[in-house]
Formats: structure tokens, sequence, C-alpha cells
């Protein structure tokens, strides 16, 4: 009898694929930052912003850091109305520093250009193969 190839991967409680975090951004007229512990084993992948509060002025850079304060790489949360949303941050998986445990802390820092703004950052993490 041939044995299935998930055999097992089905049976197991651990999260498989992506696992996104949600973090409230608030206060963005100001230099500021949040932080959000990684769910898996994995890579983080990417940033998404939901403004609630438009962003006003200017676009506010940031930088997404490992718990180490390693740079994994840069972004920026652009000009944008109230109930917009806009990726922010790509490619972050290609970073070695990107490499996360379960558990590990991320850390994401802005800058504080933008005059006023609010939202949730979506943080999307990739299990390791």
């Amino acid at each position: 009898m041939a044995r299935n190839p998930m055999y097992g991967q089905n049976k197991s409680d651990a999260v498989s694929g992506s696992a996104y975090v949600t973090v409230g951004a608030s206060g963005m007229g100001s230099a500021g930052q949040r932080y959000c512990i990684c769910p898996i084993d994995g890579r983080l992948t990417a940033i998404y912003f939901m403004c609630t509060t438009g962003v006003t002025t200017a676009a506010s850079a940031i930088t997404v850091k490992d718990g180490a304060g390693d740079t994994i790489g840069t972004g920026s949360i652009p000009v944008t109305s109230a109930n917009g949303g806009v990726v922010v941050a790509t490619g972050l998986h290609t970073d070695a520093d990107s490499d996360l445990s379960a558990g590990d802390v991320v850390e994401i820092e802005w800058d504080g250009s933008s005059a006023a703004g609010a939202g949730d950052l979506v943080v999307q993490f990739a299990q390791s193969v």
C-alpha cells in the first residue's frame, strides 16, 4: 500500500505556510517603534500598512530589525488617506537577518517625518521549508 506523502503533516498542530501579525501604529508624527513576536520558524517577508488616520505632509521611513538590533530591511509609509492600504516593505526575506525562530522579537521603527498618521502594520512571516 502506497504511503500518503502528507502522512504526519495532517496530524501536526504546527502552523504551516504563512502567518500574519498585526501591530498598532499610532503617533506617526514623531519617531517611534513597535515590537512583535515571530509566530513561526521562518522569515519575515513583507509589511503592509492599513491607514486609520491619514498620513500627512511626508512619507515616514521605516526600519525593520531583529531582536539583536540587526537591520532586516527598510521601507516607507507614504502620504495616504484614512482607510487606505499600502505595501510598505517587501523583499525582506532576502536578508540573512530575516531568518527567525518562533518567539524572536521584531522591531519596526519609523522616523516621524509625517505630521500625523495612525494605522495597523501587518507583518507577514513565511515558514522555513
